[in-house]
């Protein structure tokens, strides 16, 4: 049972040096179970995000150097 009534369309987790990657994962996986249609985990350490996407097992890294996946992703929210 999700713990918010309305999911929202795109979840946004930043990690921070004394987080889990783990268990920020676990949360966007959470709202993506109940239909949050992207989730992001940004680390800005690695300068790198993961695009999380529902019934999807693969995730898209994005950095500075190919960041035009990025466009193309945000669609899915329009």
């Amino acid at each position: 049972m999700p713990t918010f009534l309305i999911a929202p369309d795109w979840t946004i987790e930043i990690l921070s040096p004394d987080q889990s990657q783990t268990k920020v994962t676990k949360n966007i996986l959470y709202c993506l179970k109940y239909e949050t249609q992207m989730g992001w985990l940004i680390d800005p350490e690695e300068q790198s995000v993961f695009v999380h996407l529902p019934h999807q097992a693969a995730t898209f890294t994005i950095n500075q150097k190919r960041n035009y996946q990025c466009q193309n992703l945000l669609k899915i929210l329009v």
